[in-house]
């Protein structure tokens, strides 16, 4: 009832009279306040303080309590609007980006980051009015301390998922390699610290990985690996050439460890692995390769040694296991033949078991058959037995052989591939030896040839030089056999060549010599040489190309005059038929 009584009309009244009052009260407050605002606005704008003027123009904007001077309040917003623009806009990426750095989100805080610096370009370096402000309010907002943190954020958190699937041994996320490199260069300091940066933190992470997954022993998951990462950085244009240098490196280790215990299987399965790891890089050749290939060659090499030393059986069995890797089946079928020439008595002694031998030699793919022998058969007869793997063994039979057979062999120079001359060398009474050659036929061995000298020289195949032949007085005779009907014949002896001094050389008028001139002057038609001061030949015929020495080879026929430093003198003619 009390409150009742009190709230009669006249007290509502009052309250209501109260009420509006203060109401009135707080109008006036703003009233006052909007046109103060706006003063200071105007004071602000006219001293050129754009940020401020801009919130002071907003704050009068906002306030509805009286409509004083809007159109020029609208007016300076429109004009101020990019300050607004530039601060709502910082605002939200800033919260945007570290929002991205908090929740790890690197793709969202890169797009982030670049809004950013689209946005910057509008503002910096284009002469836009409110570049300044633009500064002005990103560093009030510290927008690029916010960023720089956020990317140290991103880089410290990638290190730590290196360091973790190392030590986890676990590898399956490794996006970081891009994420580093999108990383600005001035969080490093400058292009080339990071270059140096991420190439010392993603060798040293793909080195460490290369080299667990070697020691797991398992070469098919560490190549994968290794092409995995060298595809990765071929993507994103990074050269990273320490991946093939740590894969050759274990992979040569592995090579070595299994070439070291002769494990010839393990070895051709590396080897095999590696080359088509490097078919998948696209890439022919590497160290690797080249070691490879040259284990291979002494592998095959010493298959050759093992067949020379009569090893045969061990031959047999290297080429088999390379074969896995390389082509031996030629190697392998002529180990097999070796290992049936390596004793050629044998084949010759398969026609007659009775019959003894000298100087017995052999071989295969010669004379029609895959093996042949041929030795001296009781000092006087020279026998030669051909199988050609199949059928029965031929034998061929020479006439009478001088005695004291010295030596037997072949001279593949004299002949033909498949058929050379057999030579064999018996002591003589008057030279060093004695020399005859048979050639094999279908129809049997023909004499080739037969002298005695102190020693020959096989010019050709058509041509011998025997030296101080027999029937011939001068030790330094030299004869001439030529080919002719199937045989070599005495062609003549070799016209000498004297050896003087240039000083001798008239005392030799139409002979053969060879001597050292010294050429003084060149000329097309006659060329001196000097021979003492004042003394002079004239070189004609094969002309030389430049003074200095020289060796020429001819022969003086005659003197004629030269004009030389206003003189006529006479000088002798040498005509030259070669230079030596």
């Amino acid at each position: 009832m009390t409150v009742f009584r009190a709230l009669n009309p006249r007290n509502l009244l009052l309250v209501i009279c109260m009420i509006l009052l203060v109401l009135i009260g707080f109008k006036g407050f703003y009233i006052v306040k909007k046109i103060d605002d706006y003063n200071q606005a105007e004071q602000l704008y006219a001293n050129k303080q754009w940020i401020e003027a801009e919130a002071a123009y907003d704050k009068a904007h906002r306030n509805r309590w009286i409509h004083y001077k809007e159109q020029q309040l609208t007016a300076r917003l429109t004009e101020l609007a990019p300050i607004a623009e530039i601060r709502s806009t910082l605002e939200r990426i800033r919260l945007e980006a570290v929002h991205a750095a908090e929740e790890l989100d690197f793709s969202s805080y890169k797009e982030i980051v670049h809004e950013l610096q689209q946005f910057r370009a509008a503002y910096m370096g284009q002469g836009h009015p409110f570049e300044q402000e633009y500064i002005k309010i990103s560093e009030q907002l510290q927008v690029s301390p916010i960023i720089i943190k956020g990317w140290n954020d991103f880089r410290g958190h990638f290190t730590q998922q290196m360091a973790d699937n190392l030590e986890n041994k676990q590898y399956e996320e490794e996006s970081f390699r891009g994420y580093l490199m999108s990383i600005p260069d001035m969080i490093y300091g400058s292009s080339e610290k990071k270059t140096a940066a991420i190439t010392e933190q993603l060798k040293a992470y793909d080195e460490r990985k290369l080299a667990q997954l070697g020691a797991a022993g398992n070469t098919d998951t560490l190549l994968q690996a290794s092409l995995a990462m060298c595809n990765s950085y071929q993507v994103l244009q990074f050269e990273a050439p320490w991946v093939r240098q740590k894969t050759d490196d274990i992979i040569a280790e592995l090579l070595s460890k299994a070439a070291d215990q002769v494990d010839y299987a393990m070895y051709i399965h590396l080897a095999k692995q590696y080359e088509q790891h490097l078919t998948s890089l696209q890439v022919s050749e590497s160290a690797v390769k080249t070691a490879i290939d040259r284990q291979i060659q002494q592998w095959l090499k010493q298959g050759g040694r093992l067949v020379q030393a009569g090893e045969y059986e061990d031959a047999i069995t290297l080429y088999k296991s390379l074969a896995a890797y390389t082509d031996t089946s030629e190697l392998l079928k002529q180990a097999q033949l070796e290992q049936m020439a390596s004793d050629p008595i044998r084949l010759l002694q398969r026609l007659d078991h009775s019959v003894s031998y000298e100087h017995v030699m052999g071989g295969k793919n010669r004379f029609g058959g895959k093996l042949y022998a041929a030795g001296i058969s009781n000092g006087e007869q020279l026998v030669v037995a051909v199988w050609n793997g199949k059928e029965h063994v031929k034998r061929y039979l020479s006439d009478q052989i001088p005695a004291s057979t010295l030596k037997l062999q072949l001279e593949p120079k004299l002949g033909s591939d498949s058929s050379p001359a057999l030579i064999i060398e018996s002591a003589s009474t008057s030279r060093t030896s004695k020399v005859t050659a048979y050639q094999l036929h279908s129809d049997g061995l023909r004499q080739l040839l037969q002298f005695e000298g102190d020693r020959y020289e096989i010019v050709n195949s058509d041509h011998i030089k025997v030296y101080h032949p027999e029937g011939s007085r001068d030790e330094k005779a030299v004869a001439d056999y030529k080919l002719k009907g199937g045989q070599f014949e005495f062609a003549g002896y070799e016209e000498r060549i004297l050896d003087i001094e240039p000083a001798e050389l008239t005392s030799h008028l139409g002979a053969k010599v060879r001597m050292k001139v010294n050429i003084v002057q060149l000329n097309e038609q006659m060329s001196l040489a000097e021979v003492a001061e004042g003394h002079y030949i004239g070189v004609v015929g094969k002309q030389p190309q430049s003074t200095g020495l020289i060796t020429v080879v001819g022969q003086m026929n005659q003197y004629t005059d030269i004009r030389l430093d206003d003189a006529i003198i006479v000088v002798p003619v040498f005509e030259v038929e070669s230079i030596e």
